[in-house]
């Protein structure tokens, strides 16, 4: 399995979506290229990133690792807080059927909750999993997102085998969770590797985001139910900000791009088995495997350390 994973969250989705065909050449590029794990999500865009990599790549199945993740529904596909949870067994294996439908295939490899289920135990949550593996759907079961003491309790039951996660240069919320799953054996995934685009992106504070895009509703009202809502809400925003233009010229003088450097100093960190690389087009996906194969000098890194010292949310300072 390689080093980096493709994300496929944006395809086809309204809200930072990448339009169809380009999504099509990213996915047929991104096999091409040698990554060779997919990450997608019954939610995304309603099930058509499912449905999209089941039509694009379905007759290279054996060329590449598919996790998916369930467990969540979006009332409104366009809006991450309209989502609700159900881990239950008999949920589970009726959106793991719909997911294989889509994705064109009897298996996916890698199958996790995509967040806590506050209405049953960690317990409760990885013995449904495991009955969804017993029916041979999934090879393996995991889960994401969720918080300290549920993944404590979820990782002792033995069932875990895959654990997904934000994890970024600006972002170590995560980090117990990812060191906790590496000392179970787990596979670590990471998500969120550009920080949602203001590790990517040329944004600023008069960035105008679309009518769609949920970090409009984080900076418009401070809660966007997701994730990345941290780095875009309330004061947080201008301070990243701040901290991805030091970075970006510390790429300038290096000869990395701002996304090459955090692909590249992430790598560096050992806390990812697989880094998901997030793009919209071919071109920002060779530029950021570039980041991953070139080896970050290390007047570069430390220049990036001294950076992120400052930043009290960036695992370096962990």
């Amino acid at each position: 399995m390689s080093a980096f994973g493709l994300g496929c969250a944006s395809f086809v989705s309204e809200a930072r979506g990448v339009a169809v065909e380009e999504a099509r050449q990213i996915l047929r590029t991104a096999l091409d290229e040698g990554i060779d794990f997919l990450d997608t999500a019954n939610m995304y865009a309603g099930g058509d990133s499912e449905r999209l990599i089941g039509e694009v790549v379905a007759d290279r199945r054996s060329e590449y690792t598919l996790c998916t993740k369930v467990g969540v529904r979006l009332s409104d596909p366009t809006d991450t807080r309209t989502m609700t949870t159900d881990s239950t067994t008999d949920a589970l294996l009726r959106q793991v059927e719909e997911s294989l439908g889509r994705l064109r295939t009897d298996h996916v490899d890698y199958l996790l909750l995509h967040q806590f289920d506050p209405a049953r135990s960690p317990q409760e949550q990885m013995e449904s999993l495991a009955a969804v593996r017993e029916r041979g759907l999934t090879r393996k079961v995991g889960f994401s997102n969720f918080p300290v003491d549920a993944a404590e309790a979820a990782l002792s039951t033995g069932i875990a085998e895959a654990v997904e996660y934000s994890l970024n240069l600006i972002d170590d919320r995560n980090v117990p969770q990812l060191r906790a799953a590496g000392e179970h054996g787990c596979l670590r995934i990471s998500f969120g590797t550009f920080a949602h685009g203001l590790l990517a992106e040329d944004l600023s504070a008069t960035t105008e985001f679309g009518p769609l895009d949920w970090r409009r509703r984080s900076r418009e009202s401070g809660d966007a139910r997701t994730s990345g809502n941290v780095f875009y809400a309330g004061d947080a925003y201008a301070a990243n900000l701040a901290v991805a233009d030091a970075l970006r010229g510390i790429g300038r003088e290096h000869g990395f791009t701002l996304g090459e450097l955090a692909v590249a100093a992430l790598a560096n960190l050992g806390l990812s088995d697989v880094v998901l690389l997030g793009c919209r087009s071919v071109a920002e996906l060779r530029s950021n495997l570039d980041g991953g194969g070139k080896p970050l000098p290390e007047e570069a890194a430390r220049a990036v350390r001294e950076v992120l010292a400052a930043c009290p949310t960036a695992p370096v300072a962990a």
